[in-house]
């Protein structure tokens, strides 16, 4: 049997919105990961006016939750992405929370520059 052309192009449509998806969420992690790049932004002696009367502890728990912002923020972006690209075909149970975990791993990731940068020039004087 031939297969049908109407099947090929469900495929093609498919393939093309995974492409498309894949896509957005490599710019979504590129944005995330130069939104984290903080420390170019502001000066030495500006990061160490902003953060020189604050605990160690307190710097942590700051940098944690501009973190979990950015993940929420981000997974939001790309579950919103992925509803409207694939809402009649994939259904996957627990989908937020995966992109929510993917997103936090990449933030994480990209945040550990920051946060040694700002620890080598205030807390380790």
């Amino acid at each position: 049997m031939k297969p049908s052309p109407n099947g090929t192009l469900k495929k093609m449509k498919l393939t093309f919105k995974a492409i498309l998806y894949i896509s957005l969420n490599i710019v979504l992690s590129f944005l995330l990961y130069f939104i984290s790049l903080r420390p170019l932004s502001p000066s030495e002696e500006q990061l160490i006016s902003n953060f020189k009367y604050k605990t160690f502890f307190a710097f942590t728990i700051e940098t944690l939750l501009f973190c979990l912002l950015l993940t929420f923020i981000f997974s939001a972006f790309s579950y919103v992405f992925f509803w409207f690209f694939f809402r009649k075909v994939i259904k996957i149970k627990g989908l937020p929370l995966i992109i929510f975990m993917i997103y936090l791993v990449i933030s994480f990731i990209c945040s550990l520059e920051y946060y040694n940068y700002v620890i080598n020039i205030i807390y380790n004087k």
